[in-house]
Order: C-alpha cells, then structure tokens, then sequence
C-alpha cells in the first residue's frame, strides 16, 4: 500500500484478521523509499475524520524491520475488528519522523467494514 495522497481504500469482514503493510516513498511519481526505522508510526479508524477513535495501533503494534526500505506492516487481530460495526470509516496512517521539529506526515484511508457471513447450519 502506497502512504501518499492517493485515495486507498481497506476492506474488512467483521471479526477478520489480516496484515497491512505500508510503503512509505517520495511523492509523485518516485518510488524512492523513505527511511522509516526510527519515525513513531500511529494507525487510527473512525468513524468521521474528527469521530471517535473506533480502532488504534501504536508504534509498538507495528514491524519496520524493513523500516530502511520504507515497509512498515501490522496486524489487524480478529478481536481488533470484531465490535466495529459494518460500514465506511476513515483510516489514517501517521509518521512522526522528528518530534522536535514536528515533521509530521499523515494520509487518510478508506476503511470499510462488511458485515461477515453466516452459514445456516
């Protein structure tokens, strides 16, 4: 998944598990990676930009041992996206690269929740 401001969209069954992983690179058309190892990485869903935080994942919840070549992955647990309601959420990936200075980049993601389905038995 492209962090650049494109639209993205994530889709999930309620309940589902699954990994993302995120690239972060130069703007445009470069696909120059971004050194992410040291930035502190923040993944949030609500349900409006400003809405309550339905769902959050802090820089420990995620792996950037490729952090150098720009990959950041976490996982999404069952539990996670269990008591999240189907329908559209807004996502955002956030690096803070340098508290002090304040370099801070964001991108907003489509999140959508379906609703899982259920066999009769």
């Amino acid at each position: 998944m492209d962090a650049e401001q494109t639209r993205q969209q994530l889709v999930f069954k309620s309940g589902e598990a699954d990994a993302i992983t995120f690239f972060y690179h130069e703007g445009g058309d470069s696909q120059t990676p971004i050194d992410i190892s040291s930035a502190e990485l923040n993944f949030q869903v609500k349900k409006r930009k400003t809405g309550e935080i339905v769902l959050e994942k802090t820089d420990l919840d995620f792996d950037k041992s490729q952090g150098s070549s720009g990959l950041a992955s976490m996982v999404l647990q069952k539990d996670d996206t269990k008591d999240i309601a189907a329908g559209r959420y807004v996502s955002e990936i956030r690096a803070i690269f340098d508290a002090a200075d304040s370099i801070d980049k964001s991108v907003d993601i489509d999140f959508v929740v379906i609703a899982p389905v259920h066999k009769d038995a």
